[in-house]
């Protein structure tokens, strides 16, 4: 990996880091140019400086006016590499944010499949202790539960082996992304000791006070230039400064307008969310890429059918995508696979034969919602006590769109 490009490029393709990686990459772009620029100014100053005598007024005047060019330069340098240090460090953190939650996940995995083999063994035993001639049959239920505990464990290793790739998916980027910010902050530095060693440089061409004074006071032995000749060299000079300070000034309003918009917009309007799992299946898959509007449920109130984001009770930090079943005030039954709302079997063409398993009866308070995930044999969610019915101030916002991937590129309801 080449840190030193100025073409960002992720290990591992990243849908909601690309506008950000993007945009990190022009900013990279300018900071180069705007160094290429300080650089010529340096070396300008530097043969200014070489070539320029103590009786020379013109060539001291014009060493002066090199510094103010070359430190304008150096400004316009290190603001572009800070805003592309803060674009980076942003991503950084978000990358680092899904690891934690990532981490939660695997660990909320393993244990649900170390319990899930505990209770297979135990079915095992009992199954082998009954000594019945057709205790493996299927027809038997207790078999029936057995053959089905061991598919509920294996479905989930196939998702730990699954969020496992896609964590060190993620700790590659982190690693990629650490590595970039540890070259912009060592440009930063190189920029900031190159000025320090020219100011240095410089010292000895600033006039004490009381030699300006002293040369004021006596006119006639000092050497002044053309006074026409300065000013027109003076103006070429400062404006150019401005232009620099212009097009430096215009890159970081359009960078905040950016950010802002980009706050505003996730914060009050929508977000996009990634799917990461398979409780949803088959109406969400992996990786899906989701937008969801927080705006939705201002103005409406969250109806049966719809697919929500909320925070998971538990598992801190974390956001869990389900269906909801119950609205409030409902009784809500579940008996032997079959859901019932107030008496009356639900339809639920969305399972695709996945059965619902639990006993469940129980009325949904008001404010609160029983949200279950399409792929009910592996779905953590209203039906498990540490879940339980959700309130709605734990809703975030309904899911609307799906925009990745392209093949499935569109509405998530049927």
């Amino acid at each position: 990996m080449d840190t030193n490009k100025a073409q960002y490029a992720l290990p591992h393709d990243n849908p909601e880091l690309k506008h950000w990686i993007d945009l990190a990459s022009q900013l990279a772009d300018q900071a180069q140019a705007t160094e290429t620029s300080q650089e010529a100014e340096l070396q300008i100053l530097e043969d200014m400086m070489a070539s320029a005598t103590p009786d020379d007024n013109l060539a001291l005047r014009a060493v002066v006016l090199a510094g103010e060019a070359a430190r304008t330069a150096t400004d316009a340098a290190l603001k572009a590499r800070s805003a592309e240090a803060e674009i980076v460090s942003c991503c950084l953190d978000w990358a680092k944010n899904i690891r934690h939650k990532q981490q939660q996940y695997i660990q909320t995995l393993e244990h649900n499949i170390r319990d899930l083999y505990r209770h297979e063994e135990a079915l095992r035993r009992d199954l082998v202790d009954s000594n019945a001639a057709h205790a493996y049959n299927t027809d038997n239920p207790e078999s029936q539960i057995l053959l089905d505990t061991l598919e509920k464990a294996r479905n989930c290793s196939n998702q730990l082996e699954l969020c496992r790739g896609k964590l060190q998916e993620n700790q590659e980027n982190i690693e990629y992304l650490s590595a970039r910010q540890i070259v912009i902050q060592k440009k930063i530095d190189d920029l900031q000791d190159s000025w320090i060693i020219t100011e240095e440089k410089l010292q000895p061409f600033a006039p004490p006070a009381e030699q300006a004074e002293d040369g004021a006071a006596d006119a006639s032995t000092v050497q002044t230039p053309d006074p026409k000749r300065f000013r027109r060299h003076r103006r070429v000079k400062e404006n150019g400064t401005a232009k620099k300070k212009s097009v430096v000034w215009s890159y970081v309003k359009i960078i905040i307008v950016a950010l802002l918009l980009a706050f505003l917009i996730r914060t009050y309007v929508f977000d996009i969310t990634k799917v990461d799992g398979l409780s949803m299946y088959p109406t969400l898959a992996d990786n899906d890429n989701l937008i969801t509007s927080k705006i939705t449920y201002l103005v409406s109130e969250p109806q049966r059918g719809d697919i929500i984001v909320f925070d998971a009770p538990d598992a801190a930090g974390e956001d869990y995508v389900k269906r909801i079943i119950g609205l409030p005030n409902e009784e809500i039954v579940i008996d032997r696979g079959m859901v019932y709302i107030n008496g009356q079997l639900l339809d639920e063409p969305y399972l695709d034969g996945s059965y619902t398993e639990g006993e469940i009866k129980i009325v949904i308070p008001d404010g609160f919602y029983f949200v279950m995930g399409d792929n009910r044999e592996i779905s953590r969610d209203s039906r498990i006590s540490d879940v339980g019915v959700i309130s709605s101030d734990q809703i975030h916002g309904k899911v609307v769109f799906r925009l990745f991937p392209l093949s499935e590129f569109g509405s998530v309801y049927q």
